[in-house]
């Protein structure tokens, strides 16, 4: 089985330009993306966090991508 890609809380933090407290934030909220918890460790698949993205995007600040999860 290939091992599947993962962004650490700093990897992803540092990818968004985002302190690690928002990303920690988030997941005491449900905010962000899915993540993988083992033990203490946190993890963000790459292919969540890359839907994740997906989902937020916008052409405006009025409207979102057209075709993409969650668009208006």
């Amino acid at each position: 089985m290939p091992k599947q890609l993962v962004l650490t809380e700093a990897d992803l933090a540092s990818r968004w330009a985002m302190s690690p407290k928002t990303l920690q934030r988030w997941r005491m909220t449900g905010t962000g993306p899915t993540y993988l918890k083992l033990g203490k460790r946190v993890s963000y698949p790459l292919n969540a966090v890359i839907a994740f993205e997906n989902c937020v995007q916008h052409v405006s600040t009025s409207k979102r991508i057209p075709g993409k999860a969650g668009a208006a």
